[in-house]
């Protein structure tokens, strides 16, 4: 993070630093966060989350956005690559992360499906032989 005590555009010194910032959706508000996504098993995700803040000129407005723990997030970013390299994908936003547990997923949801279908198919059956 800066340790500057001037705005870098305009000189200004009035900087307000470590600004929380929030998105505001539907009514609820949500910190802004680098997320590294790790799977740590076949249904089962590991957040690795680290918050942005931002330092903002009072007189001009220009801001700068900087993660709060840079080091953690560099550590937990590369570890999970050392762990990409020795067992496959391992962060959800990589190609092909997960794809063989999306097939099973997939191939799961289909048969539940079709059992449900067939005993839906199975009770109309049913009542409609009742009333004959």
């Amino acid at each position: 993070m800066p340790n500057y005590i001037e705005c870098p555009k305009c000189g200004s010194s009035d900087i307000l630093p470590k600004q929380k910032i929030v998105s505001s959706e539907g009514g609820s508000d949500y910190r802004l966060i680098v997320r590294l996504r790790e799977r740590a098993g076949t249904w089962r995700i590991k957040h690795h989350d680290h918050p942005i803040v931002a330092w903002i000129c009072g007189a001009c407005g220009y801001t700068e956005l900087y993660t709060a723990k840079p080091k953690e997030l560099s550590d937990a970013y590369w570890r999970l690559q050392q762990i990409q390299s020795e067992r496959g994908p391992m962060l959800d936003d990589e190609p092909g992360a997960g794809s063989e547990n999306n097939r099973a997923f997939l191939i799961l949801t289909g048969v539940m499906f079709l059992l449900l279908l067939s005993g839906i198919l199975a009770l109309v059956l049913l009542l409609g032989m009742r009333q004959w």
